[in-house]
């Protein structure tokens, strides 16, 4: 069965950290002190966001939204910085109940050259 991401722009991803607007960040360790310098930026980004090996078998989503105390409807972004296949976790994610998974569908370096074309 093949499954299609819901890929995520960088304007997208702006938006979240922008508006202040809560969501699930799941990465495997990209950088983006160089693009949110901002300290409130940068904050409500690392606040919402937690290091995983997409390697492994995905996490249990639901006990990651309720350490953060958010509801299942909150959207959840999958981010790597190799561009590795987010296929299996974003399905996992979704079979888990999320309805509002997105991934950056290519390396976290082509997402940064994204943002700074358009900035």
């Amino acid at each position: 069965m093949s499954y299609d991401l819901t890929a995520i722009s960088f304007f997208q991803f702006d938006n979240l950290v922008q508006n202040r607007i809560p969501f699930l960040f799941l990465h495997d360790g990209v950088d983006a002190s160089a693009l949110y310098a901002l300290s409130t930026d940068r904050h409500h980004l690392e606040k919402w966001a937690f290091t995983v090996d997409f390697t492994q078998a995905p996490v249990d989503v639901k006990a990651l939204i309720a350490e953060k105390g958010l509801p299942i409807s909150v959207p959840v972004v999958l981010a790597s910085k190799s561009g590795a296949s987010l296929q299996a976790w974003a399905h996992e994610v979704e079979r888990q109940g999320f309805m509002n998974v997105h991934a950056v569908d290519r390396s976290w370096d082509e997402l940064m050259t994204e943002a700074r074309q358009t900035r």
